[in-house]
């Protein structure tokens, strides 16, 4: 990672236990002579994101109201 950024996901663990999703973005800070001097990373809960995420498969999968697969699975 020379130049550019790097966004990826993971996840931590509260003091509580519960497990959250974070999403971490790494920027190259670079001087006047193109050399990498600092590294900034900005950090995102995503938690709400991932879990509406979730819904959404399940339903596009999953009958909401027999909560049966609506789909034949296909291989």
């Amino acid at each position: 990672m020379v130049h550019g950024s790097w966004l990826g996901e993971l996840f931590d663990q509260k003091s509580t236990g519960e497990i959250y999703s974070l999403e971490l973005e790494i920027e190259v800070i670079s001087n006047d002579n193109n050399e990498i001097i600092h590294y900034l990373g900005v950090f995102r809960d995503i938690t709400e994101k991932v879990k509406i995420q979730q819904q959404l498969s399940k339903l596009a999968t999953h009958d909401d109201l027999t909560k049966w697969p609506n789909r034949t699975p296909t291989a």
